[in-house]
């Protein structure tokens, strides 16, 4: 199975453990998660407010730690968004937003863009998955990814293809600052300089899901990651240098 490997595995902070010092770091008041599930990730941000969204949670943990209220919405993002003001329930604008959601990337892409909608330019957007290990778990079948898996060192991995994203903002959205960072298992990518104005993504989402529909040969994951520069957790964490690459 070794040629089915793109990236070494990855060995900065867990990624749950960067967006709980980064929550601390940069003093966050507002707090938004899709994908919520069983509520690790989001019980280790701190925040005075705090929105949750997930179709089915299965909270196991105290998700209200380091928080003063918290809104929970069980129901998909797109029927979020087009029903709900988040700005109305965190009083603002968010300063951090996670994107865990489905792990494919026409998914994703419309949570960024209804995401962005209701962010300043100063947001972070922290987004999960996105730099794959493997060819099997970069598949678009969760099913086919696990059954491909079996016997190998990342049995059952599964991410997705969400890390298109990147190379759509990229080509789509040049204005937006990206920052990829090798928090294990499969990485964080930050976004941040945005802009609640732009329509781009929404306009030509059909256009891009028909383009990097067909982006999963090996070829394209080779390109992906030999123009992207990953940035170590430890860099990003340093005192106030998170400041200096989050920066809009």
């Amino acid at each position: 199975m070794t040629d089915d490997i793109i990236h070494p595995a990855h060995d900065g902070l867990h990624y749950q453990e960067v967006l709980s010092a980064l929550s601390k770091k940069r003093s966050v008041q507002r707090y938004l998660e899709i994908g919520v599930c069983g509520g690790q990730t989001f019980a280790k941000v701190s925040c005075e407010t705090a929105i949750a969204i997930d179709p089915y949670f299965l909270l196991n943990t105290n998700v209200m730690f380091g928080k003063k209220q918290a809104f929970f919405f069980q129901m998909e993002s797109d029927s979020f968004f087009r029903t709900t003001d988040a700005n109305r329930y965190l009083g603002g604008a968010p300063d951090l937003v996670f994107l865990d959601g489905m792990h494919v990337f026409e998914y994703l892409l419309r949570d960024f863009h209804n995401v962005e909608k209701f962010c300043a330019k100063h947001t972070l957007i922290a987004i999960h998955d996105c730099l794959p290990l493997t060819r099997t778990m970069a598949n678009r079948s969760e099913e086919i990814a696990r059954e491909m898996s079996k016997g190998s060192f990342y049995e059952n991995w599964w991410t997705g293809d969400v890390w298109k994203l990147v190379p759509i903002i990229k080509k789509y959205r040049p204005d937006l600052r990206i920052v990829a960072v090798n928090a294990p298992p499969t990485g964080l990518v930050f976004i941040t300089n945005l802009d609640t104005q732009s329509q781009v993504l929404s306009d030509k989402y059909l256009d891009i899901v028909g383009e990097f529909m067909g982006e999963s040969s090996s070829k394209a994951l080779d390109s992906f990651y030999e123009t992207i520069e990953i940035v170590t957790t430890e860099a990003i964490l340093n005192h106030f240098d998170h400041s200096l690459y989050f920066r809009s």
